[in-house]
């Protein structure tokens, strides 16, 4: 079995992998880290639109029938809300959609590094919203 991991940057690849039984993934996880609009802010790639490249992928992994699931980091300072939540619904379907807390001490980015840990609560209160929106969102027990 292969799992497939991917950021949704390379709708391309993916159109190219689901087309090849030999090459095609058993179970898919796509990361949604902000609303697409927003996505070049997390980049240093400022010349390509990631939302629209994200969107792409994420309307291939709905319509490839293959196992999926969504991935969210709160992420400090209140920069993942509600807002971005409402424009990555449409991306998504009813496969699970999980969120966890971001954490520091990791990152390639220094900056980011210097952050705190969002507190569970928040972690909740977004995945809440979510499912008010009608997704199945699920977070760490």
């Amino acid at each position: 079995m292969v799992k497939l991991d991917t950021n949704g940057i390379n709708p391309d690849m993916l159109e190219k992998l689901f087309s090849s039984d030999d090459m095609k993934p058993d179970y898919i996880a796509l990361d949604l880290k902000i609303a697409p609009p927003r996505y070049n802010e997390l980049a240093s790639a400022k010349n390509k639109n990631l939302g629209e490249l994200i969107a792409k992928s994420a309307a291939l992994i709905k319509e490839s029938g293959i196992p999926h699931e969504y991935r969210s980091l709160v992420l400090p300072e209140n920069y993942f809300s509600e807002a971005d939540i409402e424009e990555l619904v449409p991306l998504t379907d009813n496969d699970p959609w999980y969120f966890r807390a971001y954490t520091p001490g990791t990152c390639l980015d220094e900056q980011w590094n210097s952050y705190t840990k969002p507190p569970e609560t928040e972690v909740q209160r977004l995945a809440e919203f979510a499912r008010k929106l009608g997704k199945n969102a699920v977070t760490p027990d």
